[in-house]
């Protein structure tokens, strides 16, 4: 079996909406510029696109795009399921009573949505489609 050295800030579409959860810029710690606290100054240039803010720009843009294609269900269902606090995400079967829909398409759609933000991810370079490979 190769071993493959993992070159993508993210291990997969979980560990992306989890920083998109729980990283966002907005909301860290502020840093008064007044005090002496020996850190650098946060206004520095930084244009690598590996910056917490350009992967946090990078990962809710491709949110948004993807759930630009699908119906307002499948992203309302997607949204209950996977954004906010992991206590206040609802559970399948919730979100099938709440849109008066089966728990199969409530799946559904969930797995659609999910195989999108994989290739979209992909595509953006946040990670690699993982596939097996065995060397003989």
């Amino acid at each position: 079996m190769l071993e493959m050295v993992l070159l993508t800030p993210f291990r997969s579409v979980g560990h992306c909406l989890s920083f998109y959860n729980n990283a966002n810029p907005a909301r860290l710690k502020s840093i008064n510029l007044l005090e002496a606290e020996g850190r650098s100054s946060p206004n520095r240039d930084d244009f690598s696109g590996e910056s917490p803010v350009d992967l946090y720009a990078s990962v809710t843009l491709g949110i948004g795009r993807v759930l630009k294609c699908h119906c307002s269900d499948a992203v309302l269902a997607f949204g209950l399921r996977n954004f906010g606090d992991r206590q206040h995400q609802q559970s399948v079967e919730d979100i099938a009573k709440l849109l008066r829909r089966s728990t199969n398409a409530i799946y559904r759609y969930l797995n659609k949505i999910h195989d999108d933000l994989e290739n979209e991810f992909a595509r953006r370079e946040l990670i690699e489609i993982t596939t097996e490979t065995t060397q003989e």
